[in-house]
């Protein structure tokens, strides 16, 4: 079992389980053995109308006494969840089940189609990697100070080539195209940086608040380059700060 997996559970002798406890509301995949080898769960030895049973009792955190059933000579894998026949909310009840034993929903193969755990599943999703607020804003600000210094870099190296660079006086050739003027819908390249005023130019060619990923194609269509493998996740940890940029609703953001 691994080290993280701490069943909360506290185990009933079959003779002092409640009556009605024979409501079958899913299955598990696990055989009793299994079950016995994962969570430390005694199963007794006992009979009913149809079969020799091995069961065990269990109290949940919530107070709910629940039930897995194997009879011995059924064709299938897997172990019955039973809960008390007068019970009302069935997935509150299969939840209280997989939180007590430390499983997860695709520890089951089959519920009852009046069960849902949709909501559940989603709370229980372990990111791979979970970092703290402070976190995020230390990596936000040294990533700015790594922008700033990139765009000195960057205008340092212009300048010095600029020196270099011999001139030539060319005549006008017949013919030649002046270069045309940027217009206000067309797109303008924006050099790597930082990201203040990338996102400031992004939101005043739209005109209207916009969201991150809206803003994101925008820095990306305009040539921005993030020197972050993940930048959704970089422009979405430090946007809430930039300068020229203001909330204006939830997930929406304009420029000041």
């Amino acid at each position: 079992m691994p080290k993280h997996s701490v069943p909360s559970f506290q185990q009933i002798p079959l003779k002092q389980m409640e009556r009605g406890l024979a409501r079958p509301v899913a299955t598990l995949k696990l055989e009793p053995t299994e079950i016995t080898k994962r969570v430390g769960l005694t199963f007794e030895t006992t009979k009913d109308d149809l079969d020799d049973v091995e069961a065990a009792v269990f109290r949940a955190s919530t107070g709910r006494q629940i039930a897995l059933v194997r009879h011995r000579h059924q064709p299938n894998r897997g172990t019955d969840i039973l809960i008390n026949e007068r019970s009302r909310n069935l997935s509150a009840a299969v939840r209280d089940a997989l939180q007590a034993l430390n499983f997860q929903a695709h520890d089951l193969q089959w519920t009852s189609p009046k069960v849902s755990l949709r909501s559940w599943t989603r709370a229980h999703r372990v990111p791979k990697f979970r970092l703290s607020s402070a976190t995020l804003r230390k990596a936000a600000g040294i990533q700015e100070h790594i922008e700033r210094l990139q765009a000195e870099l960057s205008q340092t190296l212009a300048r010095n080539t600029g020196e270099h660079r011999p001139t030539v006086s060319k005549k006008p050739t017949m013919g030649a195209h002046k270069t045309e003027a940027p217009g206000r819908n067309r797109p303008v390249a924006l050099s790597s940086g930082p990201l203040a005023p990338a996102v400031v130019r992004v939101l005043k060619l739209r005109r209207t608040p916009m969201g991150v990923s809206d803003i994101l194609d925008g820095l990306l269509a305009n040539g921005y380059k993030f020197s972050s493998p993940e930048p959704k996740k970089n422009l979405f940890a430090r946007i809430y700060r930039l300068k020229g940029v203001k909330q204006v609703g939830p997930g929406k953001f304009t420029a000041i």
